[in-house]
């Protein structure tokens, strides 16, 4: 579901009434940059990198413009808070790091997990809305110094 902004009213639409262009998924899969989204990340003092968490993940399709407006958009930078705009092709290209077919059900019960981390923090009554906890504005803000083209 997704809340319906120009009116102000928290009115949704089911995820299925989202416009979806038939092609987003496999674009976005087939790019170079869809590999970038999901590689791994090095790990100081370990022998093996490790593949990014799922916030981590989301990060990055933030940090990247490419993604940024049709898969997920900020809605209000400033607090780091941000909407996921097509939920099920977001979950189906983190099931791609492990050749799973993942639900958003599934993808999201993860991201709760990161609430007692405190890598996310929940943001009450608001559905696909998401708020950044300190660690990830500060991988987030690595990720745009790094390369400020994004």
């Amino acid at each position: 579901t997704v809340e319906n902004s120009n009116t102000g009213q928290d009115e949704y639409l089911e995820s299925s009434e989202i416009l979806q262009s038939p092609d987003t998924l496999q674009s976005c899969e087939s790019s170079s940059k869809g590999n970038e989204i999901l590689k791994r990340i090095p790990t100081p003092g370990r022998q093996r990198d490790r593949g990014p968490k799922s916030w981590e993940f989301l990060m990055r399709l933030l940090a990247d413009r490419r993604y940024n407006n049709g898969l997920i958009r900020w809605e209000d930078r400033d607090n780091y808070t941000f909407r996921i705009l097509q939920p099920h092709v977001v979950a189906a290209m983190w099931g791609k790091r492990g050749d799973k077919l993942i639900t958003y059900e599934n993808f999201s019960r993860g991201l709760r997990y990161h609430y007692k981390t405190g890598a996310l923090t929940l943001v009450s009554n608001r559905k696909l809305l998401y708020k950044c906890g300190p660690q990830a504005m500060e991988f987030y803000q690595r990720l745009v110094n790094a390369n400020p083209n994004h």
